[in-house]
């Protein structure tokens, strides 16, 4: 069942939205699965592709996946689209140092 916003008129279960107030508290909607986590980054899976937040003492504050959405405290310094390969696979360690990569 698909949920409408009689207000916009927008299809609520494809909504994709990204809020930040002060660099310290980011309140995302379209969350479909948390991939990772830790104090400096979180990777999701949203509706419009792969995401990742970056910061200091990240901590999830909310989440309802029935509801795809996210709240996330801390000091958030980036957020961005994971990137992809030419084969469509995802580059889950772009940015990370080498030593995080190998001890995965």
């Amino acid at each position: 069942m698909d949920f409408i916003d009689d207000k916009n008129g927008e299809n609520l279960t494809n909504l994709h939205r990204v809020l930040i107030d002060n660099q310290e508290n980011l309140h995302l909607q379209g969350v479909c699965k948390v991939e990772n986590f830790d104090t400096g980054s979180i990777w999701l899976e949203t509706n419009r592709g792969d995401l990742v937040i970056e910061g200091e003492e990240l901590h999830i504050a909310h989440l309802d996946l029935d509801g795809k959405e996210l709240k996330v405290c801390g000091k958030i310094s980036g957020v961005r689209y994971a990137v992809n390969t030419k084969d469509g696979k995802r580059v889950k360690a772009a940015g990370k140092h080498l030593l995080d990569r190998l001890l995965k």
